[in-house]
């Protein structure tokens, strides 16, 4: 019989609810709403992490985000005349 035993390993993550998230990458120069944020993370294969009813995002995904997103385009607005 073998003795080996699962060791656990834990690893310090930052979590961000997605307001807090909005901000974070606000920071980085990166501006989406809620909903850009939700299905750029989906297209990014990248997790949306539930507890309870609070999503929350890790700080590592949100970096990964920041490269590979461009910032939402802005709608161009009609001059008026």
């Amino acid at each position: 019989m073998s003795t080996d035993r699962l060791e656990t390993i834990q690893i310090p993550v930052t979590l961000y609810s997605v307001p807090q998230a909005l901000v974070f990458l606000g920071k980085l120069g990166v501006h989406l709403s809620d909903t850009w944020l939700r299905k750029r993370m989906r297209d990014e294969n990248l997790r949306i992490h539930q507890v309870g009813r609070t999503d929350f995002v890790t700080e590592t995904d949100l970096y990964k985000l920041s490269l590979a997103v461009q910032s939402k385009p802005m709608r161009k607005r009609r001059k008026r005349e």
